[in-house]
């Protein structure tokens, strides 16, 4: 792995793909960020500040890329903690369409970052900047309206504020908690969301996708390789998880497709007391 440094541009990581996606990511120490970052000096710990710059990208078959989207998020860490920085990122990695394995391959490389640079200097504080292209590749015989349709953006993801770490900064003032443990119970797929084993399925298969939900009735579009269906433990309908993640956050708890109430919804507590 070759790294960045002193704002020099060199090579990070060879790309990864899994089903049409294409990951390519690179670090960088940059001490512009420190300021816009609140932390605490901790005695004997290395701070690390990782400044998540994502970039959506479309790569057409012909050559054409294009940036379709771009979101930025962060995580501080104290220490050498990559537990820490695998709990900051692995959901949001997950959304784009990374797996496990590659996490924690980023996770390493990371750290082996922040290892080499702490190794060149004395310094306690690592403000390092990652910038990742998510690329949804064409693939062969794919029209250009297919791919545009499943390339990853913002608007297709959870919101930064329905996470437990927050690792955008969202102001989370009008979340009613109640709300905010159904919608991460939705996010999660953890049990008490549905009939299914997982109430958050992930489309591996557009076949097997469609038998859980033919039609998001708020989008109007089916499932595709990578998006997560959510179904609502009131009424078993199917969504995609971030469309009606985000319905909600707007204050619409009717089911679209029966108007039945899905929230509030009376659920085991997520944590016996």
């Amino acid at each position: 792995m070759v790294l960045w440094w002193g704002g020099q541009a060199l090579l990070g990581v060879d790309a990864r793909r899994v089903a049409g996606y294409e990951y390519n990511y690179r670090f960088s120490i940059d001490d512009g960020i420190v300021p816009f970052y609140k932390f605490e000096f901790l005695h004997g710990k290395k701070i690390h500040i990782f400044e998540i710059r994502t970039s959506f990208i479309m790569k057409k078959i012909n050559g054409q890329d294009q940036i379709m989207d771009s979101e930025r998020f962060h995580a501080i860490v104290y220490g050498d903690s990559q537990t820490c920085l695998m709990g900051c990122v692995a959901d949001r990695f997950a959304e784009y369409w990374m797996t496990n394995d590659e996490i924690g391959i980023f996770v390493r490389e990371a750290f082996d970052f922040a290892a080499q640079t702490g190794k060149n200097t004395s310094r306690w504080l690592i403000p390092i900047v990652v910038h990742i292209d998510v690329c949804t590749v064409q693939q062969e015989n794919e029209t250009v309206d297919s791919v545009n349709d499943r390339v990853i953006r913002e608007e297709k993801l959870v919101p930064f504020d329905v996470w437990p770490f927050n690792p955008a900064g969202a102001d989370r003032g009008n979340l009613d908690g109640q709300l905010w443990d159904y919608l991460f119970r939705l996010m999660m797929g953890w049990p008490g969301c549905g009939e299914l084993d997982s109430s958050n399925i992930r489309v591996e298969d557009v076949g097997e996708g469609m038998t859980v939900m033919p039609l998001c009735d708020i989008c109007l579009r089916g499932p595709m390789i990578g998006t997560r269906i959510s179904v609502l433990p009131s009424c078993n309908h199917a969504f995609h998880l971030h469309c009606i993640v985000r319905r909600m956050l707007g204050k619409n708890y009717l089911c679209p497709t029966c108007q039945v109430p899905a929230y509030p919804y009376s659920y085991p507590p997520l944590f016996e007391t």
